[in-house]
């Protein structure tokens, strides 16, 4: 037994490294080659070229193994050396088996539990939470079967402790059962400390992995442990604990959970010979996941596989479809005598491109006696489906970030298996297929009443299995019957008594529910209500449940989150205050307040001239604004535009020069109106109720200009990316081998794979524009930035029913946001499907959002009777009020919106005589209106002329200033939609995407003449 060396060593737990960010890094405009790329588990580091990436002060990890379950507790403590505040964000790929059960947050000085919330809730609270710079944390499922966990802030040159708590089953291992604790780091620790306990097994646990010295467990009857402790640690390889399992060793667990008593039995198999063969099939189906993400699968495992399988498997005909975001290729080989070079050739050379699409697969055109699927599982194109297979299946995984439940239950239902080489040979993966299995054939309540229990139908074993159920009574015998080539080996009883295998905790408890949500897997949003009950009922995370922390009591009560059952005393606090005070929750239906909404708007006085912005106090930004009072959010929003009764003003403040005049109102000093001028210090030294005069001094001339009405400068267009000069150079048949040689280098930076799309379409090759596009679905699990983008250019490239996929997938992440609702409309109305896209722009329109938000309802009732003046006769209004239907048709619209939250960008439209429509002067004499002017989201704002005037408009974009917490964000993707004659038969629509860097970039988008 040996112990890895510690000479270098990176270590951070299964949750990996703590990455850096202050927004996405995927919109950098510089290679990646720069960056860190993720390991195996994920790890990504990011800081500023002069700063000090985040230390690891010290790693405890606690493992205790009862049976085949392992609790591992890992404790970890980081120093932001640098002087700003950043937000860390941990990444956990899970192995098979694995779960998050618990996390814990350090709130002044001491460790705070996480509670487990909906998945929707926690996002949003932990949001709204972490823009007034309290501290929260969250853990969430993404799609990619990893979990995030979210913390901020971490305080300049101070340090924050994360507890992190995992279950999981063990693995098979060569001579038993293996615990696997992922240690590959490239940061060292300063202080590295190891707690193992192993119960309930005779024989001596032992560590097994390259490098190792000797070490040795401590045992004490059935129970072995084992410490260690080092300094300036640095793991290259994976720690891995063997137990031996001695036959007939079942351990049996009861715990007892909200009235609920839950078993688990530990059931070793019988020791039987399963060295008999099966037939040799004739007729083989390989469906090979060629997508992006395969890159990270083992390929020369997979390909080591194949060869010993077809050693096994002689002669077959054999059918390979290549399958990435659409069935690639479909080809028919013959092997013989084992010879399957020609297979393995095109297997190796294939292109791994584009996303994943599960749907894809023809399963039902299979006819072949096996079908071997070299996939992840995670579907990341495409639309939601249900595996369906004919024939018995094998899936064969070779990546440690695969969705492993959603596989291993498509493939038991067809009567196949789950092969994982990640965690077994080559040689035990070709015998797993190429011999008669043991089965558990039968699990029959001899005695006592069992509810729920799992497995419900016969399942193949190897050295063990876990049935999980619920004890209706204090006890139960179960018998249990195995089969090897559907003859009987063994038949047995387990007693269960809820006194004598009474446990502490809930181990039992999570890992039936975690079994329960395992079986859903098949059809995640199908099940996503049962999924969520489970992960809220019995306090684990999933797909559609996270873990948050919160500080204060208050924000507790003001999102409904009731606090750790470990704090009694603020529990008690929080059903307290809880009666009183009033929670903040989203709210539906409210058609009265959409209604006033609506009506305020209406009632908008057009202005004979141009009002400026005055300037608020953030740190140099102009806004007209007043200071809205959230309970959301600690910044300033956008006052709106209303109808002003003239108020009596008196020049208060008198300029230095320029003639500019500043007028306040005597009776309410809370709004000024500047004459002519954009930018005002708030320096004033006589103060607006003061009759004295007071200095004034100006940014720039040309924003008095602008305020003026006089037609802004024009910038050039969009800024070059590296790459562009080059891309552009190409011919048609060299764009895609280029982007093949080159695409290592930007693996983070979506532009990229946007331009070379884009290329390659103009260049009439609409198959590989469509595959480079679809890559975006890969480049992060779930980047709702990311995904509007590649959303948004499907529809633009006139797919609509696979941007319809896409805004699905992102109103599953992202649902607490009104731009989810807005792009799966418009995607819809896009498809043709008028009456659902009708149907979510109404439900857009009478929820309640975020402050962050305000007024986005008016653009949902814009587009929803848009819709309806087209479709009269394909929809139905009978829902929708009256008073919220109306006439939308104008000469001309613009719509501009973007792809980064708590961000300021501002549409500005030059009309014809020179006038600018802009935040600062929202309606024009010549019956230009633009939209309420958003500062803290994703837009959209739109200008409306009804009635065109004749001549050159000009559309702009600026990019007025953002809010964000993390570095590195890179260019924000805006996108502007020009309509001419909107809302009638003659409707002609512009799309023009753009991306806009820096903060003041000034960027023409396009011009039109009427």
């Amino acid at each position: 037994m040996k112990y890895p060396s510690f000479a270098s060593v990176a270590v951070l737990p299964v949750f990996a490294a703590l990455s850096l960010l202050v927004q996405d890094p995927f919109f950098r405009p510089t290679p990646l080659t720069q960056q860190v790329r993720p390991s195996r588990l994920g790890i990504i580091a990011e800081v500023r070229p002069d700063e000090r990436p985040i230390e690891m002060k010290s790693v405890r990890v606690q493992t205790h193994i009862v049976g085949m379950r392992a609790t591992t507790v890992m404790e970890t403590v980081v120093y932001n050396p640098n002087n700003r505040v950043l937000e860390g964000t941990f990444s956990v790929p899970l192995v098979d088996g694995q779960v998050v059960v618990g996390m814990a947050l350090d709130i002044n000085g001491k460790m705070r539990d996480a509670v487990v919330v909906d998945k929707s809730k926690g996002r949003a609270t932990f949001e709204a939470i972490q823009r007034r710079g309290v501290d929260p944390a969250l853990v969430e499922w993404t799609r990619d079967n990893s979990f995030k966990t979210r913390v901020y802030p971490i305080m300049a040159r101070q340090s924050r402790t994360v507890r992190i708590v995992l279950e999981q089953d063990l693995t098979q291992g060569s001579n038993g059962f293996q615990y696997t604790l992922p240690m590959t780091m490239t940061d060292t620790v300063r202080s590295f400390t190891w707690d193992v306990r192993v119960d309930g097994f005779g024989t001596i646990p032992s560590v097994v992995g390259d490098d190792q010295e000797r070490i040795e467990f401590t045992g004490n009857g059935r129970h072995y442990t084992y410490k260690a402790e080092r300094a300036n640690v640095v793991a290259q390889s994976p720690f891995v604990i063997d137990v031996p399992v001695a036959p007939s060793a079942d351990v049996v667990t009861v715990n007892t959970w909200k009235g609920e008593s839950v078993f688990s039995i530990a059931a070793t198999s019988p020791s039987v010979d399963v060295s008999n063969a099966r037939p040799a099939p004739s007729t083989v189906t390989i469906v090979w996941d060629a997508s992006y993400s395969a890159r990270l699968a083992n390929r020369e495992k997979q390909l080591a596989f194949i060869r010993e399988l077809f050693a096994k498997w002689p002669n077959v005909a054999v059918r390979l479809d290549v399958v990435a975001h659409t069935l690639v290729s479909s080809r028919q080989y013959s092997v013989r005598n084992g010879d399957a070079r020609n297979l393995l050739r095109d297997l190796e050379q294939a292109h791994l491109d584009g996303a994943s699409n599960l749907a894809a697969i023809p399963c039902s055109t299979y006819t072949s006696d096996v079908v071997l699927m070299f996939t992840d599982g995670i579907q990341t194109f495409g639309p939601a489906t249900t595996l369906a297979c004919p024939r018995p299946t094998y899936c064969i995984v070779a990546t440690p970030t695969a969705d492993s439940d959603r596989l291993r239950a498509f493939a038991s239902a067809t009567g196949g298996a789950l092969v994982d080489l990640t965690t077994s040979t080559t040689a035990e993966a070709v015998r797993a297929l190429s011999t008669v299995p043991l089965v558990l054939e039968r699990i029959r309540v001899v005695d006592g009443t069992v509810s729920n229990i799992s497995p419900s139908t016969a399942t193949t074993v190897d050295l063990g299995t876990t049935i999980l159920g619920m004890l209706k009574g204090a006890s139960a015998t179960i018998e249990l019957t195995y089969t090897l080539g559907g003859v009987a080996v063994e038949q047995r009883v387990v007693l269960v008594s809820a006194e004598r295998h009474a446990r502490d905790g809930a181990m039992a408890v999570r890992q039936w529910a975690a079994m329960r949500v395992a079986q859903l897997a098949a059809n995640r949003r199908a099940n996503a209500d049962s999924i969520a009950a489970l992960g809220l009922h019995y306090a684990i995370v999933t797909p559609r449940t996270s873990l948050i922390v919160l500080e204060t009591l208050a924000d507790y009560v003001r999102y409904d989150i009731e606090p750790p059952a470990s704090e009694p005393e603020l529990v008690a606090q929080w059903k307290s205050h809880r009666s009183t005070l009033e929670l903040s929750k989203l709210t539906h239906g409210d058609i009265q307040r959409v209604t006033s909404m609506l009506n305020g708007v209406a009632n908008q006085a057009t202005p004979a001239s141009a009002q400026a912005r005055t300037r608020s106090a953030k740190q140099g930004e102009f806004v007209e604004r007043t200071l809205v009072a959230s309970e959301d959010m600690a910044y300033d929003m956008a006052a709106p535009s209303q109808a002003q009764t003239p108020v009596q003003t008196t020049p208060v403040v008198q300029p230095s020069g320029n003639g500019f005049q500043v007028r306040g109102s005597r009776a309410s000093e809370t709004k000024v109106f500047v004459d002519g001028l954009e930018g005002v210090t708030e320096q004033f030294t006589g103060g607006l109720g003061n009759a004295g005069a007071s200095v004034v001094t100006f940014d720039s001339v040309s924003l008095w200009q602008e305020a003026q009405g006089v037609k802004a400068q024009q910038q050039p267009k969009q800024p070059t990316e590296p790459w562009s000069s080059e891309l552009q150079s190409l011919n048609r048949g060299s764009v895609y081998a280029w982007y093949l040689q080159r695409r290592a280098g930007y693996e983070r930076v979506p532009g990229f794979f946007v331009d070379v799309a884009e290329q390659l379409r103009k260049h009439g090759d609409s198959a590989a524009a469509i595959r480079v596009l679809s890559t975006l679905a890969e480049l992060d699990g779930e980047n709702h930035r990311v995904m509007r983008v590649l959303g948004r250019r499907l529809l633009q490239y006139g797919r609509p029913q696979e941007a319809i996929h896409v805004f699905r997938d992102v109103m599953d992440i992202r649902d607490e946001e009104p731009q989810s609702y807005r792009d799966l409309a418009l995607a819809l109305d896009a498809a043709g499907k008028y009456q659902e896209a009708v149907d979510m722009l109404f439900a857009m329109a009478k929820r309640a959002w975020d402050s962050r938000f305000p007024e986005i309802e008016l653009i949902a009732l814009n587009e929803m009777n848009r819709i309806v003046s087209l479709r009269r006769a394909q929809v139905t209004t009978a829902g929708i009020p009256k008073e919220l239907l109306f006439d939308v048709t104008s000469d001309i619209r613009v719509v501009m919106d973007w792809d980064a939250d708590n961000c300021d960008m501002d549409l500005m439209i030059t009309e014809p005589d020179g006038v600018v429509c802009m935040y600062n002067n929202p309606r024009t004499p010549s019956g230009g209106k633009l939209s309420r002017d958003l500062v803290g989201g994703y837009g959209p704002e739109e200008y409306t002329m009804r009635k065109a005037k004749k001549g050159r408009f000009v559309v702009q974009a600026k990019y007025y200033g953002d809010r964000q917490q993390t570095y590195g964000a890179g260019a924000t993707t805006v996108q502007v939609t020009v309509f001419r004659n909107y809302g009638r038969a003659n409707e002609t629509v512009q799309h023009h995407t753009i991306r806009i860097r820096n903060v003041r970039d000034h960027i023409d988008v396009t011009t039109f003449d009427v």
